[in-house]
């Protein structure tokens, strides 16, 4: 009885080691797969999954070809596991040094393993048949086995003493917190991966009972000490904050790991509950997946808030605020329907055939937000009389509330600073002068005036966001590159030109300058490294190089085809395409764009921003960084 428990825990322990390294490798492909370091992660954890589903199917297996073929793909994990721990030390002494990562070692270990999986996969160099049958099936191991181990535990050992060597240069003591975790948790995917069991002689073979047990208690720590290295590694090189990090990382440890555990230990213990209640697994199985399909998802939505609340601890309650914004926003969606349903109640109540709103947007172009009724009668009136020049003829009429067109009335429409923001048209055949339909239109139409201007408020607190954006990238960049500088870093980021406080003045003077002058000729951006390798490729003199690198940041802010000319995506690129490229003067580019030129400085600015922004991005995917 205490031997099929014992198989029955060992199998289960495995299933979740399996689901927990899969989940792991899965999350950081698709989360971090750029840089060198996340990529040597990923494919450590791609080998320790290797390894984790062939001993979940060896269990399961009961023909010795297959048992063999099984055991023979773990050398798939021995041998990588060494060389992506080499290779995840090289990228971060890269990455945190600003060096060019050493390829050539890293491209020998991969090589060496390479070698070694092919001799583990299709010959009996380090192992063979016959099976060591038990409860713990294995190959015989040869005597070059023991060179194999060797390589394994030096390489791992090396690595592990150039990250002790990596965490007593770096400064801030964040970084050398997560460092240290990274040596807690460094052999833990090693422990998953080699059987080290197998290095004791065949005559000093331990009993079944006692390798089920050894293998049951290591896996787990094994396991922990994976996700402590792969948690800490995940810090490391990236430029979002550890809030961030923290809430992906824990998200993802509710929808993958904390799941696929359930499900498993369910699975377990339905036959279990069978044979004690006598019923057919078939029967528990339906009642416990419709139960777990119910129950998981609400119980996942009620641990979030708790997590949520350990990881945003200092910033809860912007953080919160930050959730319930797209709920209790007013967007143009719900203006479209305010304005429809009050259209309707006014038009009923004055029996009215046809009524409209008409506004102005941000560049001051006016509109029709909504109509009701017959759109024939209000596309005559517009186009008899253009909307902005019939709202100037009512506001300088000496009776506006009696002036018609078309047949329409209208009321002006104006902000708490009593200046005008649109119109409300209504098409009447007689005089209102019932005293409760006029106090019916004002009221309705101080609500219309209401959401006209919550809305412009709202859309003018998400452009300031929007163009906040590149400012707060940049501030993460710059303490994420501060926290995880090393000595040698250092020097690199005082000479950095993108991280100087003046660098979008340096972008707006160069932009002035485009097509040549001193501003571009003895610019500090000639230093950027984007320019040296323009230089290089293109074989141009600096300046000119400079203006490519513009023209490419410019070029990169190009909208889609598809989208609008009224967008603010084409508006900042038409600005700076015609305003620096072409050298157009700003009154007829104000023209062109039907706007004011102090709106048309206003987001030039915001465009400079943008092309600096870009020129960044730039700067952070040179491969010294």
């Amino acid at each position: 009885m205490y031997t099929e428990y014992l198989i029955l825990i060992n199998r289960v322990v495995g299933n979740v080691i399996l689901v927990v390294t899969f989940s792991l490798f899965a999350y950081m492909t698709i989360r971090a797969w750029g840089a060198a370091t996340a990529r040597a992660l990923t494919t450590l954890l791609f080998a320790v999954v290797a390894v984790s589903v062939a001993s979940v199917l060896v269990r399961l297996a009961h023909d010795s070809i297959v048992i063999e073929l099984l055991l023979r793909s773990v050398w798939v994990g021995i041998l990588i596991v060494p060389a992506s721990m080499l290779h995840i030390v090289l990228g971060l002494t890269a990455s945190l040094k600003s060096r060019s990562t050493q390829l050539g070692w890293t491209i020998a270990n991969y090589a060496i393993a390479g070698i070694g999986i092919v001799l583990g996969l299709t010959s009996d160099v380090f192992v063979s048949m016959p099976l060591r049958t038990g409860l713990v099936p294995a190959l015989t191991p040869q005597p070059p086995f023991m060179l194999v181990a060797i390589y394994t535990f030096t390489l791992a050992t090396v690595s592990w003493i150039l990250l002790w060597r990596l965490r007593a240069e770096v400064i801030t003591p964040n970084l050398r917190r997560r460092i240290g975790y990274m040596i807690v948790g460094w052999y833990g995917p090693v422990l998953l991966t080699f059987p080290v069991l197998s290095l004791l002689p065949t005559s000093y073979l331990l009993p079944g009972l006692l390798e089920v047990t050894l293998a049951t208690m290591a896996a787990p720590i094994s396991g922990i000490l994976t996700v402590i290295l792969a948690y800490s590694a995940t810090f490391v090189g990236t430029a979002q904050p550890d809030r961030i990090v923290k809430h992906d990382f824990m998200r993802w440890w509710l929808y993958g790991p904390f799941i696929g555990m359930s499900i498993i230990l369910f699975l377990q213990v339905v036959p279990i509950v069978a044979r004690i209640t006598r019923l057919p697994v078939d029967v528990w199985s339906v009642f416990g997946i419709m139960s777990m399909t119910v129950v998981m998802p609400v119980l996942v939505s009620r641990i979030r808030p708790l997590l949520d609340s350990l990881i945003y601890a200092s910033d809860q309650e912007e953080i919160t605020y930050l959730r319930t914004l797209p709920r209790t926003a007013f967007t143009q969606a719900d203006l479209r329907r305010l304005l429809e349903n009050t259209l309707t109640v006014i038009c009923g109540a004055s029996h009215s055939e046809s009524a409209f709103v008409a506004a102005a947007d941000e560049f001051g172009v006016y509109s029709i937000k909504m109509l009701y009724g017959a759109r024939r009668s209000v596309r005559l009136l517009c186009e008899a009389v253009p909307l902005d020049q019939l709202i100037a003829e009512v506001s300088q009429s000496p009776e506006p509330e009696l002036y018609t067109q078309h047949g329409y009335r209208f009321q002006l429409l104006h902000d708490p600073d009593q200046r005008i923001i649109g119109i409300l048209g209504l098409q009447a055949r007689g005089t209102i002068s019932t005293p409760e339909l006029v106090h019916l239109i004002q009221t309705l139409t101080r609500q219309i005036e209401h959401a006209l201007v919550m809305v412009q408020l709202q859309q003018r607190l998400f452009d300031t966001l929007r163009t906040m954006a590149p400012e707060m990238n940049s501030l993460q960049q710059v303490s994420s590159r501060i926290e995880q500088a090393t000595p040698e870093a250092l020097q690199g980021l005082e000479d950095d030109v993108a991280m100087l406080p003046e660098f979008i003045s340096l972008v707006r003077d160069a932009l002035t300058h485009f097509w040549g002058g001193p501003k571009l000729s003895d610019s500090p951006l000639l230093s950027l490294k984007s320019v040296k390798r323009q230089t290089e490729q293109s074989n141009l003199p600096p300046p000119k190089a400079l203006q490519a690198v513009l023209r490419q940041a410019i070029d990169s802010l190009k909208p889609d085809l598809d989208t609008p000319q009224t967008a603010n995506e084409s508006l900042l690129y038409n600005i700076l395409d015609m305003r620096f490229v072409q050298g157009r003067k700003i009154r007829d580019i104000a023209q062109r764009l039907a706007m004011s030129e102090s709106d048309l400085y206003r987001k030039q600015r915001v465009a400079i921003e943008e092309v600096a922004r870009s020129v960044t991005l730039m700067e952070e995917s040179h491969p010294e960084n």
